[in-house]
């Protein structure tokens, strides 16, 4: 396994060496496995519970580095030992490999990470991209950007883009395509809710996928609600990925709109009984560490209701 994967992974390539990698991995199918395969489990190490302690994280992370080492030395042995082999052995595995490698050129596969409910995922994309996917959402993006770069998403993540002129990046989410050359964004277009596009840096043009003609151009600290084909663009009034860092905010959100923001972050039903408690109003900022009872508790302060919890508290009542 190339050194330099575990260099990129350790932030120990510059950023020229970063793009000379990325670019040989594109080119070089072997290469391009294994540079997949430690991404895919390095966003495996990043699902983890709601605010499960990142230290933890990190620790596993840093084992899995160090085996990673390990294997590249047995590695290196392996290799010392195959020079050894008879010719005709070499000869066949080079053939063997060089259909291989004409293979994975011409096949390109649709990777998909699913995120559970309570639980957050970090991934880099083929083109060295960076996604944060959140709970509850679905990203879906080939193993190797071909022509244009798109992927599909259900659910919310943001993206830290590289930049690519000749190649933009675009999003296909709930009906719509969010286009970008090289920029920071958030983007969260759940199910039956309307879709948010948050612009942090750069530039993006969010248009409807139908009708391309038909969308708007965001500048950094903008963003833009879409719904019923309506774009209504306003100024950000806060940062919108503090989920990265378990951080559930909210502005002016009545109680059914956090209730289902407490549904997905810790994977419970909330039943809301009482019409008139559905309208109350919260504004404020909560980490998603403690529980859902301590939250609920925290919420009664600022407005009277009552709380009924099942034997397993996954199915809450509020009346």
């Amino acid at each position: 396994m190339d050194d330099r994967i575990i260099r990129y992974y350790n932030h120990l390539l510059n950023p020229e060496e970063q793009r000379q990698f990325l670019n040989e991995a594109f080119e070089n199918p072997v290469l391009k496995c294994d540079l997949m395969a430690v991404e895919n489990v390095q966003a495996l190490c990043n699902l983890h519970p709601a605010q499960k302690d990142e230290q933890e994280g990190n620790d596993s992370y840093a084992k899995f580095r160090s085996r990673l080492v390990r294997r590249q030395h047995y590695t290196i042995g392996l290799r010392l030992l195959k020079y050894a082999a008879i010719f005709f052995v070499g000869v066949f595995i080079s053939w063997m490999l060089a259909l291989q490698f004409r293979s994975a050129d011409n096949v390109t596969t649709v990777q998909e990470l699913s995120v559970p409910q309570g639980q957050r995922a970090r991934i880099v994309l083929p083109d060295g991209s960076v996604a944060w996917v959140n709970s509850g959402s679905t990203l879906r993006y080939p193993s190797v950007f071909v022509g244009e770069r798109q992927i599909e998403l259900i659910g919310e993540a943001s993206f830290d883009v590289v930049k690519n002129t000749e190649k933009p990046f675009k999003v296909a989410v709930s009906g719509n395509i969010v286009k970008v050359l090289g920029t920071h964004f958030n983007v969260c277009g759940y199910a039956r809710k309307p879709l948010t596009v948050a612009l942090l840096r750069g530039k993006v043009s969010v248009y409807s996928a139908a009708e391309p003609a038909k969308g708007v151009i965001l500048s950094p600290n903008q963003e833009v609600t879409v719904s019923d084909g309506r774009y209504v663009v306003r100024s950000l009034e806060e940062n919108p990925t503090l989920w990265h860092q378990g951080i559930l905010s909210f502005r002016n959100a009545s109680m059914k709109e956090l209730a289902e923001k407490l549904e997905a972050y810790y994977n419970v039903r909330i039943t809301i009984a009482n019409p008139s408690v559905e309208r109350y109003t919260f504004t404020g900022k909560l980490r998603q560490g403690n529980n859902v009872r301590h939250v609920l508790q925290l919420l009664q302060e600022i407005h009277p209701f009552r709380v009924e919890y099942d034997a397993s508290e996954e199915n809450i009542r509020i009346y």
